[in-house]
């Protein structure tokens, strides 16, 4: 089978985007988990708010020329100060690329629930997805992220929603779930697996779930068998391992599931739903940190990030997988 375009869709007899699906003003102030690039919790899930670094000297200006990051060892952004991370993150509508319409296309793949469903939704962010996913199904909803501001910020939206009776976000790792084996009806992850791996998000979420139930996870793909030289380093210096999708593929099935259906994210999702309110976040951003030489080195990286994006995202994107457990 030939490696997928960007705006490939493997879903069969399905429309990508409807624009008749219900939405509703909260949503505006939730997201989903932190870009692929962020792998903040890889190794690092003992990390806590007290844990502070110091200021590295900066001039202060970005972007960066093309050629910086090839010539140049930069701090990843995984590296900054957790505050950091956290504010700016949290003043997204979303955590990772990703829509509403997306959500509810991997969620049509599954097919109805049964009743009483059960769902987990790990690396929740501030939860964007887990409210698409509250409003287009009657499950109970368990989401879960190591942030406690992301976790409370979802819970107070769950109820100015009135949905806090089935919709509860619990402050936890991913890489020791508080569950007991064969809760779940069906597992969710928006952009956050890739913290622990592909491969071992795979093998030790698949004992939380009930035989023949769904697991449906987007992770950052090679789109292609060969990239740039520049894009290849900057995965490598920020801790990211991406496999193509044929790879990924292989993965779940030695994991223990049936592939059902991939899809390739459209480039809306990253350039319309992830970057793009990134314009109007990062000199609020500034402002609260006072233009501190590490906020302002932080902004940078995220820049430098999005310049990526535009220049090579034929190589790279967000893929979504759907499988059943055996």
């Amino acid at each position: 089978m030939a490696i997928p375009g960007k705006n490939t869709i493997f879903a069969p007899d399905e429309d990508i985007l409807s624009t008749a699906d219900h939405c509703v003003t909260v949503l505006a102030l939730c997201g989903t988990a932190l870009s692929p690039f962020r792998n903040i919790f890889r190794n690092e899930f003992s990390y806590t708010l007290k844990n502070q670094k110091q200021e590295t000297p900066h001039t202060g200006r970005f972007p960066l020329n093309h050629t910086t990051i090839m010539e140049q060892n930069h701090e990843p952004i995984a590296d900054f100060d957790m505050t950091l991370i956290a504010d700016f993150f949290g003043r997204l509508p979303r955590q990772g690329p990703g829509s509403d319409e997306i959500t509810r296309l991997a969620l049509r793949h599954i097919g109805p629930l049964p009743s009483g469903a059960q769902i987990a939704d790990i690396g929740c962010g501030t939860g964007r997805q887990t409210f698409t996913l509250a409003l287009n199904t009657e499950a109970r909803i368990t989401a879960i992220d190591i942030l406690p501001e992301f976790v409370d910020k979802l819970n107070r939206c769950a109820r100015q929603e009135r949905l806090e009776s089935r919709l509860t976000a619990i402050e936890a790792s991913m890489e020791a779930l508080p569950f007991v084996p064969g809760t779940f009806d069906l597992i969710w992850s928006e952009g956050a697996i890739s913290h622990i791996g592909f491969e071992r998000g795979m093998r030790e979420w698949n004992r939380f779930l009930k035989p023949g139930r769904h697991i449906a996870v987007s992770e950052f793909t090679w789109l292609t068998q060969e990239r740039p030289a520049e894009i290849e380093k900057y995965a490598t210096d920020n801790g990211i391992e991406p496999a193509t999708v044929m790879e990924n593929l292989l993965i779940m099935e030695q994991a223990g599931y049936e592939p059902l259906a991939h899809f390739v994210q459209p480039t809306s999702c990253w350039a319309d739903e992830y970057y793009g309110p990134m314009n109007s976040a990062f000199e609020q951003f500034l402002t609260c940190h006072g233009h501190s030489d590490s906020a302002k080195l932080f902004v940078q990286r995220i820049r430098e990030e999005i310049d990526l994006y535009d220049r090579y995202s034929d190589y790279y994107g967000y893929v979504f997988y759907i499988g059943r457990k055996r």
